[in-house]
């Protein structure tokens, strides 16, 4: 059993979560594990989230508030990681919550281990239906580092990891930009000695129809590609093996964003999306409808565009 020795801080980015916020802070205060400060960061909230925010601070002493003029989940990642004391820092997104051993499992994991990141199972909770996540099985051990670089594209998330804090001393989080999970996670994992796993689900995430990653916007698709591209890049020169196996879903990435972008929006991105297209062989774990869309958009862009979104809206 963990003496209360090292401090973790959890930091919570808060913006109009009014409906699921109690939920989320309650879930933190009742941790086993007591050593922690719970760093709340209203981020410009329209509606009742300061308010319950401040009900919770007086309760608890552990709760630290920040309050700052809506600037984006980056900044008030920042924000809280400038703030925090602890040896270790967890992130919660604010209409998720956790496990009462969330904290306490984690960092024995790291401890037992060694670890500078420890990775955990969560669970997935859409439409009241629960999906579990263990992107690496269920046998918690050390992690090979080529193969966490491998899986980082698809498990670039911030909120199922513990970190130690000098991890971030060089490393923040992207001002203005969506996906910034996917341009930060990486170099976090880089630069860790020994990265765990811990197969123990303590982390519940809440997906939300109107969230990021459904929203089809120009700037959204532009930032999930672009961070994405610069990862590939990364990969590129340090972990080539593991580029190659990530090539597929760069291809994903790239039909996407030649789809729903316009040559006009950024034509830099466009040029670089077109050319994986087209210069990639098709891959072999594509479905019919990407390989079809694929191959007719190196005979022609237009046509496939055409397709892509006629699938699009025959999907929904």
């Amino acid at each position: 059993v963990l003496m209360n020795k090292s401090k973790i801080s959890i930091i919570v980015p808060v913006f109009n979560a009014q409906d699921r916020l109690a939920k989320c802070i309650n879930s933190l205060i009742q941790q086993k594990y007591s050593n922690i400060e719970i760093i709340l960061v209203n981020d410009g909230s329209t509606d009742d989230s300061l308010t319950i925010c401040r009900e919770f601070e007086d309760k608890d002493k552990r709760i630290i508030l920040i309050n700052q003029k809506s600037s984006g989940v980056s900044s008030a990642r920042n924000a809280g990681l400038d703030k925090a004391t602890g040896e270790y820092i967890m992130f919660v997104d604010s209409d998720d919550f956790v496990g009462s051993a969330f904290c306490q499992d984690a960092l024995e994991n790291v401890s037992k281990f060694n670890a500078d990141i420890g990775i955990f199972g969560f669970e997935r909770i859409e439409n009241g239906t629960s999906t579990n996540s263990l992107f690496y099985g269920n046998k918690s051990r050390v992690l090979p580092k080529e193969l966490v670089m491998e899986k980082a594209m698809m498990d670039g998330y911030t909120w199922d990891k513990i970190y130690r804090r000098t991890l971030f001393n060089g490393i923040h989080y992207p001002i203005n930009k969506n996906y910034e999970d996917l341009s930060t996670t990486y170099r976090l994992l880089n630069k860790a000695e020994k990265v765990s796993y811990c197969a123990e689900v303590n982390y519940y995430y809440v997906a939300s129809e109107n969230s990021i990653v459904t929203n089809m916007s120009q700037k959204n698709i532009a930032d999930q590609f672009n961070a994405a591209w610069e990862f590939m890049e990364f990969l590129k020169s340090n972990y080539s093996g593991v580029y190659k196996k990530n090539m597929s879903q760069m291809i994903v990435y790239a039909i996407r964003y030649c789809t729903y972008c316009s040559k006009r929006f950024n034509s830099e991105y466009y040029k670089r999306a077109s050319n994986i297209i087209k210069k990639e062989p098709v891959p072999s774990n594509f479905d019919m409808s990407h390989r079809v869309i694929m191959k007719l958009f190196k005979v022609s862009a237009p046509l496939s565009k055409a397709l892509m979104i006629l699938r699009r809206k025959t999907n929904q």
